[in-house]
């Protein structure tokens, strides 16, 4: 959904003179990364999910990421690790147990232990430092909180915002019809985009969609006949 995304976004930064761009329910961070590196932007990252956050900041600072690096580079995969971390309370989970079980899962399934048959240097455990080491200066620019967006939207509400959907920590239609009132009072702009597992309570709140497309769901195999997956955005 990027370029998607970035039309939208890309007028209101060059031709609205906005200055801030807080991707409220961020994720793995590739709406931000995917923001140009030459506007001169404040961005904000924000995911209520305090493992991901305690990732993101692994990643900023040098000496954890140092320390996380090392221990990716010399972990091997182990059904027995996995289901060891997996029986940890989630929250308690390092940025390295983290990463290790996205890594050793199936299809990000974090319950779902993958028998890997590619060769080493092209597995997950092999890539992730690797994606650390390229994108990580793009973090330090960052700013990283974990907060619920009833408090993050009234502090950064400017002029200027964005925003998303999180997965574990799924709405109910209260979450959202708070999320519709805070917006519509926001000062600046906002784009948020839906899962088609949300599309009917969504609508009840935000209405009809202003831009509808069908999007390739990576995660799923065409080759068994699944659908692909419809994203929607408002803004």
């Amino acid at each position: 959904m990027i370029d998607d995304i970035l039309r939208i976004v890309e007028p209101l930064i060059k031709d609205k003179k906005v200055m801030a761009f807080v991707d409220v329910f961020g994720g793995s961070g590739t709406v931000l990364l995917n923001i140009p590196i030459e506007y001169k932007i404040n961005r904000v990252y924000n995911d209520i999910d305090k493992v991901l956050y305690r990732t993101i900041k692994a990643m900023i600072d040098d000496n954890e990421r140092n320390a996380l690096l090392e221990k990716l580079n010399y972990a091997v995969q182990s059904r027995e690790l996995f289901n060891e971390i997996k029986n940890k309370p989630y929250n308690e989970w390092t940025a390295f147990e983290y990463l290790y079980m996205i890594a050793c899962s199936f299809n990000a399934n974090l319950n779902s232990y993958a028998i890997k048959v590619n060769a080493y240097k092209n597995s997950d455990l092999n890539i992730i430092p690797k994606n650390i080491l390229n994108y990580y200066h793009l973090l330090k620019n960052w700013n990283v909180e974990n907060l619920d967006f009833r408090k993050l939207i009234p502090k950064y509400d400017s002029p200027n915002l964005k925003g998303g959907k999180s997965y574990k920590y799924s709405f109910n239609i209260d979450d959202i019809i708070d999320l519709k009132k805070i917006l519509d009072n926001i000062q600046g702009y906002y784009l948020l985009n839906e899962s088609s597992v949300d599309f009917e309570e969504i609508e009840k709140v935000f209405g009809k969609p202003t831009f509808v497309k069908e999007y390739i769901n990576h995660i799923t195999n065409p080759k068994k006949g699944e659908k692909r997956s419809k994203r929607r955005m408002v803004y």
